[in-house]
C-alpha cells in the first residue's frame, strides 16, 4: 500500500504508470480504520477542492454506497409490497365472486338445509369455511410456484434465495385472512336466504 504522505506528492504520470491507466478518473483510498473514514473523506474533499470545483469531483464512502443500496432496497420492498397487495385484492375479489355464484347455484340446497333445521350460523360457517379452503388452496399453489421460481433463480443466477418456514406460514396466514375477509359477505348472504323462497328457486 502506498503511504498517504508519499501519495500526496506523487506525479500524475507516475500514478498513471503504477495503476496502468492513461485516463485516471477514479481513485480508491483506504483509511486506517473505520473510525477515520469520515475524517479522511473530509481531508480528501478539502484537498481536491483546492484544485477542482465542486461539480468536477465526488467523494463517496462505503457508508454512502450502503445508504444508497438501502434506499433502493426499501423502494423495491415497497413496490413488491404494493404488487402483493394488489394481487391479494384481486384474488380476494375472485374468491368472493366464486362464492356468490356458488350461493346462487346452491340456493335450493340452502333452502333444504334450513327446512330440516340448519341454523343461520351453520350456513354461514359452511360457506365461510369453503372460502377459506379456496384461499388456502390458492396460497398452496402460490407457495409451490414461489419455491420453484426461487430454486430456478438460484440455479441460474447462482444467488441463494432463502425460503424460511415462517415465510411459508405467513403466506398461509394471509391466505386464510383473505378467505375470511372476502368470504364473509357471500356467507352472510347465503345464511339470510328465506327457506321458502329458496325451495322455490329453480
Amino acid at each position: 500500500m502506498i503511504d498517504q504522505d508519499a501519495f500526496s506528492w506523487m506525479p500524475i504520470t507516475t500514478a498513471m504508470r503504477l495503476f496502468g491507466t492513461s485516463n485516471p478518473n477514479v481513485l480508491i483510498v483506504k483509511a486506517e480504520s473505520t473510525e477515520t473514514v469520515d475524517a479522511e473523506a473530509a481531508r480528501i474533499n478539502e484537498a481536491l477542492g483546492k484544485t477542482f470545483t465542486s461539480d468536477e469531483f465526488t467523494v463517496v464512502t462505503q457508508s454512502d454506497i450502503l445508504a444508497f443500496a438501502e434506499d433502493i432496497t426499501r423502494i423495491l420492498t415497497y413496490m413488491l409490497g404494493g404488487l402483493a397487495g394488489i394481487s391479494l385484492l384481486v384474488g380476494g375479489i375472485g374468491i368472493m365472486n366464486i362464492m356468490l355464484v356458488s350461493v346462487t347455484e346452491r340456493t335450493r340446497e340452502i333452502g333444504v338445509r334450513k327446512a330440516v333445521g340448519a341454523k343461520t350460523r351453520d350456513i354461514m360457517l359452511q360457506f365461510l369455511v369453503e372460502a377459506v379452503i379456496l384461499s388456502v388452496m390458492g396460497g398452496t399453489i402460490g407457495v409451490i410456484i414461489a419455491y420453484g421460481g426461487a430454486s430456478l433463480y438460484e440455479a441460474l443466477i447462482n444467488f441463494r434465495a432463502d425460503i424460511t418456514v415462517w415465510i411459508i406460514m405467513l403466506a398461509f396466514l394471509f391466505s386464510m385472512m383473505v378467505g375470511v375477509f372476502f368470504g364473509v359477505y357471500p356467507a352472510r348472504k347465503a345464511s339470510r336466504l328465506d327457506p321458502i323462497e329458496s325451495l322455490r328457486y329453480e
